[in-house]
């Protein structure tokens, strides 16, 4: 509640003073500091967290992706997306558009390697369905690109 209103401070004393942390406290404070730009914070936090034996999910993971693609640390964001693959962890959606999202803030012209992602998640045999999130994420991607008129038919072709 306080990281949405913008009090980081005051959501920060309430998690340090919490008795136990889970993993949805550990994620809702990294995930309170990305969502404010507070990208080293989270970082730091995700470190910090990790070195007392946080466990992590896909919504801690997808949270770092959004302190990364800040960060502009696309190495980093591919370490987590190898360290998933490595793990065999199922690749939900909100991973995904995570690496989609971080993939088109790099130096504008990596919004092909987004798409790339996306094809590998609609054609892989993985067993995942594209929704409508899926292609609103490529779209944004490619408005972010300038490519507004590719992004249009995108979804007149694709999502219909």
């Amino acid at each position: 509640m306080y990281a949405k209103a913008g009090k980081i401070l005051d959501a920060r004393g309430v998690f340090e003073s919490l008795p136990e942390r889970d993993v949805v406290s550990c994620t809702s404070i990294i995930s309170g500091c990305a969502q404010l730009g507070l990208d080293e914070e989270a970082l730091e936090l995700f470190r910090r967290l990790q070195r007392e034996g946080m466990s992590s999910n896909h919504v801690t993971y997808a949270s770092l992706l959004t302190a990364f693609s800040g960060l502009a640390a696309l190495n980093h964001g591919k370490q987590v997306r190898n360290h998933f693959a490595r793990c065999e962890m199922p690749f939900y959606v909100v991973l995904q558009n995570s690496l989609i999202d971080m993939s088109s803030k790099y130096h504008g012209r990596l919004e092909d390697k987004g798409l790339e992602i996306f094809d590998v998640m609609v054609k892989g045999n993985n067993g995942i369905q594209a929704e409508i999130e899926h292609y609103g994420c490529v779209v944004d991607l490619l408005r972010s690109a300038g490519r507004v008129e590719e992004g249009f038919e995108f979804y007149q072709k694709d999502a219909f």
